[in-house]
């Protein structure tokens, strides 16, 4: 029996969502709303607006367009966080998807885990990060996040020594 977000769910598919549509809040039986379907189907317009819609799971549209790398250029929200508080910015540290200027790495999700810890976690920091000594909020700094995960910075003894 197709319901009418099923129906909705395979126009996104087919790329045929009618112009104006709004009602990206409407879920599937699974929890997925269409933003998310439309989302990963590329069929987001460029005047989406409503990136704390979050699915059953708890994951916003924008965690999911930051792990594709699907955010718009001028995306700003990193502190949405998730149901596990996880914020945007964390995802798109996870899968190394942050923009090049961006510069607020001491951002905590609700662990007190901040975006350097988990871009040093995966490999993901930029060559010329330079607050190695940034703790968490168990003093773990990001450097020893680094070295555990195998991703210290060749100049690490001379950071040590700072």
């Amino acid at each position: 029996m197709n319901t009418k977000v099923d129906i909705l769910f395979k126009m996104v598919r087919n790329g045929t969502l009618p112009a104006g549509f709004t009602n990206w809040h409407l879920a599937n039986e699974l929890g997925w709303t269409v933003a998310h379907e439309a989302l990963i189907w590329g069929q987001l317009p460029d005047d989406f607006c409503d990136w704390h819609l979050s699915n059953k799971f708890g994951y916003t549209v924008a965690h999911i367009a930051a792990s594709y790398n699907k955010l718009p250029a001028d995306f700003n929200q990193w502190q949405l966080s998730n149901k596990q508080g996880q914020t945007v910015a964390h995802s798109m540290a996870a899968h190394n998807h942050l923009p090049t200027d961006f510069n607020q790495w001491a951002l905590a999700d609700c662990n007190g885990w901040t975006v350097a810890h988990e871009a040093a976690k995966h490999g993901h920091l930029p060559k010329n990060f330079s607050d190695w000594h940034l703790a968490d909020e168990d003093g773990q700094t990001v450097l020893d996040i680094a070295y555990r995960y195998g991703h210290a910075p060749e100049n690490a003894e001379i950071i040590n020594l700072e």
